[in-house]
């Protein structure tokens, strides 16, 4: 039994080489091999502009708007930032930029039109219309601002400073050893930079549709080349993955001949690349770039090889941009290839470490491993502190002797890729006529990983009358995924959060209010004023069809507006004056009068107005309105819930208005863990629910469904196995097509 000893990092990480830099090359002789490998055209400069500013200059809480062919076209600079110290939770901060990012992409849009209208006589313009017409003064065309007004072309991108930053800092640790790995494929070593426009580095990324890990690969691309199955992910492995890539760029690389394709065809696929080299009749990434119009090559696509130049210039001279980045390097390890299965315990055991560090050091096993409910299956290569040595060979040499295989080891039956056969890592072969795909589809996706949202709209499934009460042998229960999604990024120093004083604007309180406070402290505990005091009762509310009414009209009172829009209220915004125009509310332009509740399911209000409030909580009790006042707790009959979505999973979680903060903390920490792959889950168990007749049958299969691999599956999106099993637990004929059910990232 052999062990490898693997040195991931021979630097510590703030000492690590710019980004390409071999033994014996000064930094002329970099320049000159990444200009002929990775040409830069004159005609990309602009956009090679435009992301070093994303990546280094606009913040997370910046939005830019901007011209999707012509980057250098920026209009105007959203910027939420001070809306942080406004007590915005992050969900709540994220619904407000979506509005008003839409609301003014739309009036730019009919800014652009009115400047088609004026035409050559741009005399009447005002200040803001004269700086369009003026970004545009190199533009010959008649129809430049019409052309400027399709939707295709107005585009906004958030800032990634943080995150990339981030990503810059975490992945100096493990340059050395990609850049190794590269060198052996006989690869360019700048291209393991790609990780840092497809993931931000992000170890822990995995995209809405079921891209895995730094280099994002998909699960059946994945499986070409590593193992990818319930035990093992070695897409989430970061050296793993790092040869797979390698092997991946090397054989679209033979297919395309230039590096600037090849790095195209890593997020829009060689067959679509070698499509776009045909219609346009040169390899010419710049040509391409600009005349090549494919249905599926979008903004991300064309700008994928430019953003990796960007990334190149920006790793380079990450200090000019972020100052030093202080990380720290990845730990010794050897590698022990484990004859047997062997449980995670048994193994952290015999390493004299704890099964979180053991799990840290193999980000490849999946949750049923790391939580003990799999062993670690034979043929693994585990890695181990390089201290553990031949300790941990004598010790584990002892017990197989003692008690062979544990209990908590012992293999169960499982479904397994075929690459993972007989322990092997990787498949070396495609099979034969195997399409090649590109890693991620990430088309229309920021470059890094999507933010933890909602991505699926709740489908429609239709019953089917085939379903049995057929039973076949399933394997054990998988435990829920763990969290993949991006961290949040941080907020940077000028943008933390200001304690506010007692007295503060609007409190209501004198500034010298600690004596008071204490004095009507337990008086206001005891009536239940005080938010989290408050006992509620946590239901859902149908409010299709009925009437739900808006007192304001500030980005609050209009994220509130949209919620019930899309519950299918009808909904009408009361207020002096609205900056957006939106889609199913009725406007009513004047200020509250009595009356305007009648009628009236449910109100919300935003206002600090304490008269106003008081009018408000008067008519609302005498026409029995619910009414909620954002951010006054204390004049609601209802507070609202901070709510993960996932289809028709809805988990809501309040606080009583105790701290809205803290309900959007936890909404983003399950956000990362509720996946997408809970919408199609959800919809499955209801379909089968409704077309099975008989109370005990029903909750017979749904519950042997809860308790299957299904989830597992899903979030893998391995649609063969979830159609076999379907039809093994719900009867022939039960299937995600019959069911009328996508998976993620399917349309």
């Amino acid at each position: 039994m052999r062990i490898r000893v693997l040195f991931l990092a021979t630097l510590l990480a703030t000492l690590a080489p710019a980004a390409g830099v071999r033994a014996g090359e000064d930094e002329a002789t970099v320049d000159l091999r990444q200009a002929h490998l990775f040409p830069r055209p004159a005609q990309l400069e602009p956009q090679i502009r435009f992301w070093r500013a994303i990546f280094t200059q606009y913040s997370a809480h910046q939005v830019v708007l901007h011209d999707a062919v012509h980057l250098d076209k920026v209009y105007k600079v959203l910027d939420f930032r001070s809306r942080l110290d406004d007590g915005f939770s992050e969900g709540e901060l994220a619904s407000l930029e979506r509005l008003e990012t839409d609301v003014e992409l739309d009036r730019l849009r009919a800014l652009l039109l009115r400047l088609h209208a004026a035409g050559s006589q741009p005399e009447s313009l005002t200040a803001e219309e004269r700086a369009v017409y003026d970004l545009w003064a190199d533009d010959p065309a008649p129809d430049r601002f019409l052309a400027a007004a399709d939707d295709k072309r107005l585009h906004s991108q958030r800032g990634l400073r943080e995150r990339f930053a981030e990503g810059v800092r975490v992945s100096r640790a493990y340059f050395p050893e990609m850049e190794r790995i590269f060198r052996e494929e006989g690869l360019p070593v700048e291209l393991v930079r790609l990780p840092l426009i497809e993931s931000c580095f992000n170890l822990r990324a995995y995209s809405k549709a079921g891209a895995a890990g730094v280099w994002q690969f998909m699960p059946k691309t994945g499986r070409l080349f590593m193992r990818v199955d319930n035990l093992v992910d070695e897409r989430r492995d970061p050296i793993s993955s790092t040869r797979a890539a390698a092997r991946f760029l090397t054989r679209v690389h033979d297919m395309l001949d230039t590096w600037p394709l090849t790095i195209t065809a890593y997020n829009h696929g060689p067959d679509g690349v070698a499509r776009a080299v045909s219609e346009v009749g040169t390899a010419d990434i710049a040509t391409i770039v600009r005349d090549y119009h494919g249905k599926a090559f979008g903004f991300a696509s064309r700008n994928f090889y430019v953003e990796f130049l960007a990334a190149l210039d920006v790793e380079r001279d990450f200090r000019t941009y972020f100052g030093d980045l202080h990380g720290e390097p990845p730990p010794r390890v050897r590698e022990r290839r484990l004859e047997r299965a062997l449980g995670i315990e048994a193994a952290a055991r015999l390493a004299r470490i704890g099964r979180s560090e053991l799990a840290s050091l193999n980000p490849a096993l999946s949750t049923l491993v790391v939580t003990g409910r799999r062993p670690i299956p034979a043929g693994y290569r585990l890695r181990l502190p390089e201290s553990a040595g031949g300790s941990f060979e004598n010790r584990l040499a002892e017990f197989s002797a003692e008690q062979g295989v544990t209990s908590s080891a012992a293999p169960r039956p499982v479904r397994v890729a075929a690459s993972a056969k007989d322990g092997l890592a990787h498949r070396e072969e495609a099979a034969q006529g195997e399409r090649l795909e590109p890693p991620a589809q990430q088309e229309g996706q920021a470059p890094a990983p999507p933010e933890p949202q909602d991505p699926h709209p709740e489908r429609g499934v239709a019953r089917t009358r085939t379903l049995g009460a057929q039973r076949a042998g399933v394997p054990p229960p998988l435990s829920r995924p763990r969290a993949c999604a991006p961290r949040r990024p941080e907020r940077p120093p000028t943008d933390r959060r200001r304690a506010r004083p007692c007295g503060g604007r609007g409190s209501g309180t004198p500034a010298r209010c600690g004596p008071r406070l204490a004095r009507a402290f337990p008086r206001l505990w005891a009536s239940g004023t005080i938010p989290g005091r408050m006992r509620t009762h946590p239901i859902f509310l149908r409010l299709e069809g009925r009437r739900c009414v808006v007192v304001g009209a500030d980005a609050p009172a209009l994220v509130k507006a949209r919620a019930c829009v899309e519950a299918g209220a009808e909904v009408s915004v009361v207020a002096p004056e609205m900056s957006a125009d939106l889609p199913g509310i009725r406007y009513v332009a004047r200020a509250y009068r009595p009356g305007d509740l009648a009628g009236a399911f449910l109100a919300y209000a935003s206002t600090r107005d304490p008269e106003l409030i008081r009018r408000l909580a008067d008519e609302a009790e005498r026409e029995r309105v619910l009414l909620n006042v954002i951010d006054v707790p204390e004049a609601c009959t209802f507070i609202a819930p901070a709510v993960v979505r996932r289809g028709a999973l809805q988990i809501a979680i309040g606080t009583g208005g105790a701290s809205p903060g803290l309900a959007a903390r936890l909404r983003a920490e399950l956000e990362t863990q509720i996946g997408p792959e809970y919408a199609p889950f959800v919809a499955i168990l209801g379909s089968v629910r409704a077309a099975l007749t008989g109370e005990a049958a029903r909750a017979e299969v749904v519950s042997e469904l809860v308790d299957s691999p299904l989830l597992e599956l899903l979030r893998q999106g391995r649609r063969a196995e979830i159609d076999a099993l379907l039809a093994r637990v719900a009867g022939d004929g039960c299937t995600l097509a019959r069911l009328g059910i996508a998976l993620a990232g399917e349309t």
